[in-house]
């Protein structure tokens, strides 16, 4: 979750809503969030949308100010049942110093894309540099044992490119050998909108195509943190 929706990104629609953050959130569906804690969690992500990579060179106590300030919002509407101990920062960039101190606050996994770009530079990889990019990209995890972060791969970013790309790279890593035993599939809020600049009007589809074919598959819901914990025991 981001904190709040900043002026830029409420820029982005054709009719802007109203300044937001999450201390404005009502409480009053607390129990019903709590009764769905099992399948439904809300993690930390960044205060706000704008600027993309927000953590890429900042301290600790930047991302820990905003990681304790979605935390306690996230507690008081939907109960620390809710809370998730995985998560993805922003651009799923963040420099050594910040992954640390997620760490210290009791997040154990963080997702990203783990691929070069055109320009063979890391992207949507946090602090790993190119070499361990191309180490990561054909498999599911990566465990840095320098800090004991357990780093997952996605499979698909479901906004991105047609819906054809889109569903083809769930398959793609369904049938991957090294890649299918947990499969991840990611979609931004923002692309349901239809006032919104990038609005996809086929975005249920993306969605519910790829979990149908998940689901066909034999596949199960779980956390990140869930099979961390598994593969520990």
């Amino acid at each position: 979750m981001f904190y709040e929706l900043d002026d830029e990104a409420r820029s982005r629609f054709k009719t802007p809503s109203e300044y937001f953050n999450l201390s404005m959130m009502t409480d009053r569906y607390k129990d019903e969030f709590k009764a769905n804690a099992s399948w439904f969690k809300l993690a930390f992500h960044a205060r706000k949308e704008f600027p993309n990579e927000p953590y890429k060179t900042t301290g600790e106590d930047v991302i820990e100010k905003d990681f304790n300030d979605i935390k306690r919002e996230i507690f008081r509407f939907a109960g620390e049942e809710c809370f998730s101990h995985s998560t993805t920062a922003h651009w799923g960039s963040a420099n050594y110093e910040s992954i640390n101190a997620l760490k210290k606050l009791g997040i154990t996994s963080a997702a990203g894309n783990f691929e070069l770009d055109a320009n063979g530079k890391p992207f949507v990889a946090y602090y790993a540099d190119a070499e361990t990019v191309v180490h990561i990209v054909n498999r599911n995890f990566w465990v840095d044992s320098s800090n004991d972060m357990f780093f997952a791969r996605f499979a698909s970013v479901l906004n991105l490119g047609s819906l054809e790309d889109a569903v083809s790279r769930v398959k793609d890593a369904v049938n991957d050998k090294h890649r299918g035993g947990f499969v991840s599939i990611v979609i931004h809020e923002q692309h349901f909108y239809s006032d919104y600049i990038g609005y996809r009007p086929d975005f249920d589809q993306r969605v519910l195509e790829s979990a149908k074919y998940l689901y066909e598959k034999g596949y199960v819901g779980t956390q990140i943190y869930e099979v961390l914990e598994a593969n520990q025991d």
